[in-house]
């Protein structure tokens, strides 16, 4: 059986509008979910990258001291995942 893949249906499904508002909609919630584990406000930050190889990408990352402290001691965003599973 031989399987053909169409790189344009994947990039195009990649880039449409829905699928870039889940992303963000489950990158937000993982954000969240780190700010919520520490003790002074927010110190995670969410950005949304350029479309780059025909794909939306967020990056999550600590922006404060406090934030980064947590972050290296307790890998609150390796831990905070499951987050945006839902």
């Amino acid at each position: 059986m031989k399987i053909e893949l169409h790189i344009a249906g994947f990039n195009s499904l990649r880039k449409d509008e829905n699928v870039l508002d889940e992303l963000e909609r489950r990158a937000e919630q993982i954000r969240d979910a780190a700010n919520a584990t520490l003790d002074e406000g927010e110190g995670y930050e969410l950005e949304e990258r350029e479309q780059s190889r025909a794909r939306g990408r967020f990056t999550i990352y600590p922006d404060t001291p406090h934030a980064r402290a947590s972050n290296n001691k307790n890998l609150t965003l390796v831990k905070v995942m499951d987050a945006g599973r839902g």
